[in-house]
């Protein structure tokens, strides 16, 4: 288990510096400024419809590599979103019984593998934050808690809605960095207090390929905007076995969901 991987699977997040170039992160926020040219995008928007560099953020090789290890090789692109930070609201949310208890963590998966995450978040920084600027912020290992209450009741209950609290971490940011964290993990924002352009992120939730957060068909007009076979797959709603059947009868023919990346 590599740095990335043991960060990633004993706190939550791991953060990955310089994953895309400083060319990658210029048309990318080229194509956001153009959709929303006065005064910025909202605090979350859609994306793939935008241009091919979200595509290629998706199929990234550190994507790929990390949603196999931690989601399985059958995985999916569940919903793809950005982040501006203006606009963001004082919370926390996510935990690992939140969402219909879609958020586990298994802390060996059956393959021998490390822990199985039932749903990933990347995200690729556009603009950054720091401790200073507040943004994004988590509650370190609480991917692994037994507390059932979820990001909300904890910052109410626990936290006495304190974001400032010593265990509520706000990572730094640059542009280009790769971010990793589980939705299972106690998660959300500080009230942005930067000045100038604040933080933006681009994220892409993977799942593994039997499961969803998001209704599969509200995904399904992107599939016009794929362009290879990887990102069809990546995309495709959720599903483990297809059975040959009829209004009459239903064959013993299975076929199974193939691996997203070819071995």
């Amino acid at each position: 288990m590599n740095l990335t991987e043991y960060s990633f699977e004993s706190t939550g997040v791991s953060v990955i510096k310089g994953a895309i170039d400083d060319n990658t992160v210029e048309q990318a926020r080229k194509l956001i400024a153009d959709n929303w040219p006065h005064k910025g995008p909202p605090w979350k928007f859609p994306l793939l419809h935008l241009g091919r560099v979200f595509w290629e953020m998706m199929t990234h090789p550190l994507v790929l590599d990390l949603a196999g290890k931690f989601a399985g090789d059958y995985f999916r692109m569940d919903h793809a979103f950005g982040v501006h930070g203006r606009g963001a609201v004082k919370q926390l949310h996510g935990g690992p019984q939140s969402s219909q208890h879609s958020c586990f963590y298994v802390p060996a998966s059956l393959d021998g593998r490390s822990g199985l995450f039932a749903q990933l978040n990347f995200g690729f920084t556009l603009y950054g934050q720091s401790p200073s600027t507040g943004g994004f912020c988590y509650v370190p290992g609480s991917h692994k808690s037994v507390d059932p209450r979820a990001g909300q009741q904890l910052l109410n209950e626990v936290y006495k809605g304190d974001m400032s609290h010593p265990s509520i971490v706000v990572p730094t940011l640059e542009p280009g960095d790769l971010m990793l964290f589980s939705e299972g993990l106690v998660h959300g924002d500080t009230l942005w207090r930067g000045k100038g352009q604040s933080r933006l992120q681009i994220y892409y939730r993977i799942t593994p390929g039997w499961m969803c957060w998001r209704d599969p068909a509200q995904t399904a007009s992107y599939l016009e905007y794929a362009k290879t076979d990887l990102e069809r797959r990546m995309i495709e709603p959720p599903w483990t076995g297809r059975y040959t059947e009829d209004a009459k009868s239903m064959g013993i023919d299975n076929t199974r969901r193939p691996p997203t990346r070819p071995l």
